[in-house]
């Protein structure tokens, strides 16, 4: 090989050196170039979500709520009939049971009874107050006749034209005259206190008469509104006690949605706002609704047992604050049936 031949391979192995070096360096370049794009890339992409979380907060701890109704008798009696079984559906009005009414019944004739006697006692008094009166009449009509003879002869005793005995008989008969009037308005005032008493008693009797009937109305027992019937449990010949919860009834006039949202998703939300509402019951379908109210206190502030947090003990939590969203009209109608206490994830738009 020649002098020449060892030149042309040298700064061949020289071009091909700078060449590799160059690509490395254009690799590194691209890595960096890379990298830095996925940064910006999470960078921007983190922010969205933040961004995106603030405006549109959503919340997976969320349950269905309705009215929920305790029934119970209003008074103690045997069960009469059963109309209804656990998880029926009912209307508002239907007679779900009855109590045996024999004895409500009969205090209710008894309380007619003592009411109608009542009443004509007081009619034989109002009758006797008129026998007084006719008696008063006469008495005074008496003690006139008296006072005319009484003045005509003491006129005649004082002329010496009449005795002095009759002069004395006309002032007793007089005398006599005016104790029957006096004595027959004593007579109208004591039956008219009598007439008091009597009618103060027939008040009573008629209170008596009316607790004596809605006692009696007690003993049947009405759907306060439509809704299904749950943790029933009622048999034949069951006691039934006053004011004893026997079973609930769930209405299905009225759900709503609890959303418990975290202290940090509070911000931006307001009363009146729309969210959107997916059930894990019916995932498949997409409900919507309106924020009604958010409660002034988080749920731990109304629980058996609040935090203390100055016991020395605290250790901070993220607070949780009730969100009640209620449905918008017509949207009950997607689903079959709705349940208290399903599961929902609830999603508010923060800029509607």
């Amino acid at each position: 090989m020649t002098e020449g031949d060892n030149i042309s391979t040298a700064d061949t192995s020289f071009v091909t050196e700078n060449a590799q070096i160059e690509n490395r360096k254009n690799k590194a370049w691209i890595k960096y170039l890379v990298l830095a794009i996925v940064v910006v890339v999470c960078v921007g992409g983190f922010y969205t979500y933040v961004k995106y979380t603030e405006i549109y907060p959503s919340t997976d701890d969320a349950y269905i709520n309705a009215n929920i109704i305790q029934i119970s008798a209003q008074v103690t009696g045997k069960l009469g009939k059963l109309y209804i079984e656990n998880n029926q559906e009912v209307k508002k009005g239907q007679l779900l049971f009855t109590i045996e009414s024999q004895s409500f019944q009969y205090a209710q004739d008894k309380a007619k009874a003592d009411l109608i006697l009542l009443e004509q006692e007081v009619a034989a008094i109002e009758d006797n107050i008129e026998v007084q009166k006719a008696k008063l009449k006469q008495a005074q009509a008496q003690q006139f006749v008296a006072e005319q003879k009484e003045i005509r002869i003491i006129k005649l005793v004082s002329k010496g034209m009449a005795s002095q005995e009759n002069g004395d008989e006309v002032k007793g008969n007089l005398e006599v005259a005016r104790a029957n009037v006096n004595a027959a308005l004593a007579g109208i005032a004591q039956q008219q206190k009598q007439l008091v008493l009597q009618q103060s008693k027939i008040a009573a009797a008629k209170a008596n008469l009316s607790t004596a009937e809605l006692n009696l109305s007690y003993t049947k027992i009405y759907a306060p509104t439509s809704g299904f019937i749950t943790n029933f449990n009622l048999q034949h010949g069951s006691l039934i006690t006053q004011n004893q919860n026997l079973f609930v009834l769930v209405s299905n006039e009225h759900f709503w949605i609890d959303a418990n949202y975290k202290e940090t998703q509070m911000s931006r939300m307001k009363v009146g706002q729309k969210a959107t509402i997916r059930l894990d019951m019916y995932q498949n379908v997409e409900l919507s609704g309106t924020i009604q109210s958010i409660s002034e206190g988080s749920g731990s502030i109304f629980s058996l047992l609040p935090p203390e947090n100055a016991s020395g003990n605290w250790v901070k939590v993220v607070q949780r604050f009730p969100v009640k969203v209620i449905l918008d009209k017509g949207e009950i109608n997607k689903v079959p049936h709705l349940r208290v206490g399903s599961s929902a994830t609830v999603q508010v738009d923060t800029n509607s």
